[in-house]
């Protein structure tokens, strides 16, 4: 693997300086020749039959008109309101300054991805204790 590569890296040496002679000393030929190589392009012309024969066989506008829409009548029920005891005061003030800034946006939009990311940031890092005095049972929150 190493020999064939160093023989690759050989060749490679080898072909680039033999463009830097040929670039550092223009010969007769490289003078004749277009400074631009010309590349052979397929055909992408659309003909006009072409055209018309995909038109044809698009559907007519008048066959794309919409009906009548159904009702959409919501089956949710309704939530309860984002209490402020569901918040520290800091956080519920924080929610509810930032969602006057969104243009009045619900409150609950901001105190829900409040209380995701600090959910996220604690992990399992934070733990409570029911019984105040048995360390060995313990909940993360």
């Amino acid at each position: 693997m190493i020999e064939s590569a160093s023989k690759f890296f050989l060749k490679f040496r080898f072909k680039a300086k033999l463009l830097e002679r040929e670039l550092e000393q223009p010969s007769a030929e490289n003078l004749k020749q277009e400074p631009y190589v010309q590349i052979d392009r397929p055909n992408t012309e659309i003909k006009d039959n072409q055209v018309k024969a995909v038109q044809n066989d698009l559907p007519k506008p008048e066959s794309l008109q919409w009906g009548p829409l159904p009702e959409r009548t919501p089956k949710l029920s309704p939530v309860e309101q984002l209490d402020e005891s569901y918040l520290t005061s800091s956080f519920f003030r924080y929610a509810e300054d930032q969602s006057h800034r969104f243009d009045n946006a619900p409150l609950e939009y901001v105190a829900i991805g409040l209380i995701v990311t600090l959910a996220s940031m604690l992990g399992n890092k934070v733990r409570i204790c029911p019984k105040r005095f048995d360390k060995t049972w313990f909940e993360f929150v």
